[in-house]
């Protein structure tokens, strides 16, 4: 059992262009442990790995210039994951528009983390974020919120209960 990066431990420039590493352990990445560049393209999978599959140290996954397949699947945790506030997020990777679907990464510890893609800075760019507790867009105000309190106009619509169905 190695104490960080089981598959692989890098402080320098690491590039996987697809490939798979999976079923290797250690107590942090048990398949990635990195704190400089790490650039991901193509049908990469970094999944099935024991206590976390990345660990991002202080650093972001970059998606490659040719993007992420559909079928690559990268396991994430952040070294300050235990620090975001119920809500807010933390950006684990970046790449050009259109370089990636959230599919293409999962949360390594469960509920309440989620992975989001959004908008970056420009039209022309994308943020993974790792949430704790993913916001939901309310469909018919399009506000959106984490705890489940309405943050919209609550009088947008009217509601009328039924009381019972005979009344129809």
């Amino acid at each position: 059992n190695k104490p960080y990066g089981g598959g692989v431990y890098s402080q320098g420039t690491f590039t996987m262009k697809g490939g798979t590493i999976t079923q290797n352990t250690a107590k942090y990445g048990g398949g990635v442990w990195t704190s400089s560049s790490f650039t991901v393209s193509g049908d990469v999978k970094i999944t099935g790995n024991t206590q976390n599959n990345v660990y991002l140290s202080d650093t972001k996954i970059i998606i490659g210039e040719k993007g992420l397949n559909p079928g690559a699947e990268i396991g994430v945790t952040n070294s300050h994951e235990d620090n975001i506030n119920t809500g807010e997020f933390v950006t684990v990777a970046t790449g050009a528009a259109n370089s990636c679907k959230a599919d293409n990464f999962s949360a390594d510890k469960d509920e309440p983390y989620g992975i989001k893609v959004e908008p970056g800075t420009d039209a022309n760019s994308v943020n993974v974020n790792l949430y704790n507790g993913l916001p939901h867009e309310h469909p018919i105000c399009g506000e959106t919120c984490t705890d489940g309190a309405h943050t919209g106009d609550d009088n947008i619509l009217s509601w009328k209960g039924i009381s019972s169905l005979d009344e129809i």
